[in-house]
């Protein structure tokens, strides 16, 4: 997200439009600043950052979309450096390997709403004893949120925080 902030101020310079940057800029931070102070209390909810392919479900860590979860008032179940990652921002681990991080929810992004039932169909399958899946906290936000640079990502973490934190809202 900060990349994105970074992007908009050297774009503004750049074509000259550096007040419509910084007006752009500032109603970014502003959304992210209102969930921080909705979320800030709130003890992180334990999150599996998946992506699922029909029935591929990779694990993800050291990425753009867990930054959105911690800005949401999330904990990835899985740090940055797990060594099961080979360095790479997603890995393919057992369903074992997850459902024994027992998360309290599963967050994904997804295409469409058809997109979005599928994979929750397939993690209900794979994880069904989970508190996540028992506690229907299976949670999608837009693909575009996800994309780097998109300005729709405030959007998606003010959802996926409510979805996490419904009181705080």
């Amino acid at each position: 997200m900060q990349d994105t902030l970074t992007d908009l101020e050297t774009l503004g310079a750049v074509f000259g439009v550096t007040d419509r940057a910084q007006e752009l800029a500032a109603d970014y931070r502003g959304r992210l600043d209102q969930v921080a102070a909705a979320v800030g209390g709130a003890a992180p909810v334990r999150v599996a950052e998946v992506f699922v392919w029909g029935s591929d479900i990779q694990s993800l860590a050291g990425s753009s979309n867990v930054d959105l979860v911690k800005a949401a008032g999330g904990q990835n179940i899985f740090a940055d450096d797990d060594p099961r990652f080979g360095g790479m921002m997603f890995a393919s681990l057992s369903s074992e390997v997850l459902a024994a991080q027992a998360p309290e929810a599963f967050v994904f992004s997804a295409g469409s709403a058809e997109a979005a039932e599928k994979a929750k169909a397939a993690l209900r399958a794979a994880f069904p004893t989970t508190p996540a899946v028992q506690n229907d906290k299976l949670i999608a936000y837009s693909a575009t949120a996800a994309l780097p640079g998109s300005l729709t990502t405030p959007e998606a973490v003010r959802f996926v925080a409510e979805q996490l934190h419904p009181d705080a809202f």
